[in-house]
C-alpha cells in the first residue's frame, strides 16, 4: 500500500541500489542533481546516518532473541485462534501466533531469552541456537512444540535497541522509526511507531522551517515512545515471569475481562496521530 502511494504520487521518486552513509547530503544531492533540504533517516536499528546526529542513542542487544516461521492453516492445530492473536507465555519464553488470511497460514513468532549473534534479521539460525530455542520451550505442550520441530524455514532475529538520544541534528537530518527509538517488540508497536513518525513529522514540517519543525517532532513524539518503551519493557517482564510472579500474573488474566484486557491498549493501537 505504501510503495502504490509513492509511486502514484508525481512528487515522490524512487532509486535503487543507491548506498548513502556518512555525508547523506552529497551521495543524495549526485542521485537529486541538488542537495536535499532534509535527509529522513528510516533505515532501521543499524542506521547509517545515525552516527551524523550528535548525542544519538547507542544500539545495545535486548537479551532476547526471535524465531519466525509460518505455518499452512490445513496443519495448525485448533488451539490457534482463527480470528485473532493467541499468545502463550512462559518461563524466559513465549509464543504469539495469528493468521494471515490472504496466505492462509500462521505466522509463528518464538522469543526467548539469548545471547546475541549477529545483525542480521533473516538468518536461518544455526543448530546450536535451534538447541537453545527447544531448550527454552522444552516441558511445554507438545502440540506447540511440535510447531517449532516442523520449522524448517524458521528465521533468527536477534532483538536490538536503541537507547534514548538525540533524532535529528537541528539542521538538515532527521532519525525516525529503529533508526531513532527501535525497541523489542512487546507490545506490538514496531511498525506502527514508524508511521506515526512519518505522518507527525509532515505536520510539523508543513508548519515552520525546517530546524524549528525538527523541535517540535522530537518534542510531539518522545513522550510517547518513551511511555511504550516503558509498556515494551513491563510486557517482556511479565511473560517471561517465574515463581511467584508468574503465578500473580496468571491470576490476574484469568480474572479479567477480555474487554479491561484490550482496554489498556486503548492508548498504543487508537493513538491519533497530530498531522
Amino acid at each position: 500500500m505504501l510503495l502504490t502511494a509513492v509511486e502514484r504520487n508525481p512528487r515522490c521518486r524512487i532509486h535503487l541500489g543507491k548506498r548513502v552513509k556518512a555525508d547523506a547530503a552529497t551521495a543524495l544531492g549526485k542521485v537529486m542533481g541538488s542537495l536535499p533540504e532534509l535527509i529522513i533517516a528510516a533505515d532501521g536499528v543499524w542506521s547509517d546516518l545515525r552516527s551524523a546526529v550528535p548525542a544519538s542513542g547507542a544500539v545495545r542487544f535486548s537479551g532476547n532473541v526471535a524465531w519466525r516461521f509460518t505455518v499452512p492453516e490445513a496443519q495448525a492445530p485448533g488451539i490457534l485462534s482463527r480470528s485473532s492473536v493467541t499468545a502463550f507465555l512462559g518461563p524466559s519464553a513465549h509464543m504469539v501466533c495469528y493468521p494471515l488470511k490472504e496466505a492462509s497460514v500462521f505466522n509463528i513468532v518464538a522469543i526467548t531469552a539469548g545471547g546475541s549473534a549477529s545483525h542480521s534479521w533473516s538468518s536461518a539460525g544455526s543448530e546450536a541456537q535451534r538447541a537453545i530455542l527447544r531448550r527454552h520451550f522444552s516441558g511445554w505442550n507438545d502440540t506447540l512444540t511440535s510447531l517449532l520441530d516442523r520449522a524448517e524455514q524458521a528465521t533468527f532475529w536477534p532483538l536490538y535497541e536503541v537507547a534514548p538520544g538525540n533524532w535529528h541534528n537541528g539542521r538538515d537530518l532527521v532519525l525516525i522509526g529503529d533508526a531513532a527509538h527501535a525497541m523489542p517488540p512487546f507490545a506490538a508497536q514496531g511498525a506502527a511507531m514508524a508511521i506515526e513518525d512519518a505522518f507527525e513529522l509532515a505536520g510539523a514540517l508543513a508548519s515552520g522551517p525546517v530546524p524549528q519543525a525538527l523541535d517540535i517532532f522530537a518534542e510531539r513524539r518522545k513522550p510517547r515512545i518513551a511511555r511504550l518503551q516503558q509498556r515494551a519493557a513491563f510486557n517482556r517482564f511479565a511473560y517471561h515471569a517465574r515463581g511467584p510472579i508468574r503465578l500473580g500474573r496468571d491470576m490476574v488474566l484469568s480474572l479479567r475481562p477480555p474487554q479491561s484486557l484490550a482496554a489498556d491498549m486503548d492508548w498504543i493501537y487508537g493513538y491519533r496521530a497530530i498531522g
